[in-house]
């Protein structure tokens, strides 16, 4: 059986990656630095609908952040 017509992309993760990190970029200082006042935008360049996110370990300071911005991805 052949499949005429489908353009497969065997790299759209790595696409993916590198979209979104285009998309942080201008949030992030030197290095991995990012303002405060920058960070709810750089999730919401980041993030997108249907990721799912992990906040590892039990830091009540990231999950009170998280729920005072009001997001729900």
């Amino acid at each position: 059986m052949e499949l005429k017509g489908i353009t497969r992309e065997w790299d759209s993760l790595k696409k993916d990656a590198a979209a979104r990190a285009a998309s942080a970029a201008p949030y992030v200082k030197e290095g991995k630095i990012v303002d405060a006042k920058d960070a709810v935008a750089l999730l919401e360049a980041v993030i997108k609908p249907g990721d799912k996110v992990n906040i590892e370990g039990n830091n009540q300071k990231q999950a009170d952040f998280l729920a005072k911005t009001g997001r729900s991805w």
